[in-house]
């Protein structure tokens, strides 16, 4: 058996002459280690929704004391991938010439972004998993109405959770004259900037890597074309964080815009004296998000 050290609690290190941070009265942070090819591998049974050779991401890139039947010995856990831990969002979507936006969404999680969902959602009533995601998704859209939700594989050990619903949003697009002013990044409108303090005093702590993939199609309303379908330049803050957002057009009938988003972040610390450069780069990403098409009416709309 394994003792494995718990980072949501704090950092544990093997010099510290106490077992306060590393403590086997929790059985979630006990594992089975297994001794492969000259390296030990961890194992922890007991945990629903972590995959077989993963830890929960509590005891990842942590310390984890293994006795061995003579002496204990000392091991670093690994850390899970940003690209293991994928929110998928897909998203086909209807604009309509008031500003009206409708249509069918699609939002898979993997990895320890789909164990947080479902051990939040496990326990919960159909109608309680509704109300949370409604109230989630009025966080950026205060005006959207969901409908249709349907939830999969909340509980299944193996396969990745899915939500699908019908969303409409009124006054999405902004109308002023005969323009229309449309945010290409559905899923993160209304999001403020991560970071707002001008200074921190602490280092930078990310639960664990994670990345997002955004893919929407959005019809455009008849009598409408895109001015300009420049998007934003991408984001990279070194081996941290990067950010891209590209758009296409497809002429119709009916007008489309594809868009698609790719964000991740790839570490779960960053020094202190790196939070200006880590502030500029999420400001950076915020402008991606944030970032806004004109839509020219050209005749026939209403």
């Amino acid at each position: 058996m394994a003792v494995v050290a718990d980072r949501s609690q704090a950092f544990f290190k093997p010099q510290f002459q106490t077992d306060q941070f590393l403590t086997d009265r929790f059985v979630r942070n006990l594992a089975v280690a297994v001794p492969v090819e000259g390296r030990w591998l961890l194992y922890n049974p007991n945990e629903s929704y972590v995959p077989c050779g993963r830890l929960r991401w509590q005891n990842e890139a942590s310390a984890a004391l293994i006795a061995d039947g003579k002496d204990g010995v000392f091991v670093s856990t690994d850390l899970t991938p940003a690209d293991q831990s994928q929110i998928a969002r897909k998203a086909t979507l209807r604009l309509a010439s008031d500003g009206t936006l409708e249509g069918d969404v699609s939002i898979t999680f993997n990895g320890h972004a789909g164990e947080e969902r479902k051990e939040e959602y496990d326990a919960e009533t159909t109608p309680r998993r509704e109300e949370l995601l409604r109230n989630e998704t009025k966080k950026g859209l205060s005006l959207s109405e969901l409908s249709n939700i349907a939830f999969q594989n909340v509980t299944d050990p193996a396969a990745p959770l899915t939500i699908r619903y019908h969303v409409r949003v009124p006054g999405y697009a902004q109308r002023t004259g005969k323009r229309l002013f449309v945010q290409p990044s559905f899923f993160e409108y209304g999001h403020l900037p991560r970071f707002t303090a001008s200074e921190r005093r602490y280092d930078i702590y990310f639960k664990y890597p994670w990345s997002e993939v955004d893919t929407l199609d959005i019809e455009l309303p008849d009598g409408y074309e895109i001015e300009r379908a420049e998007g934003p330049n991408p984001v990279k803050a070194g081996n941290v964080l990067d950010c891209d957002l590209t758009m296409s057009f497809k002429a119709g009938p009916p007008q489309v815009l594809h868009v698609e988003r790719r964000f991740q972040v790839a570490a779960i610390m960053v020094a202190q004296g790196q939070y200006p450069a880590l502030k500029q780069a999420f400001e950076a990403v915020n402008a991606i998000d944030t970032h806004v098409l004109a839509l020219r009416q050209t005749g026939g709309a209403p």
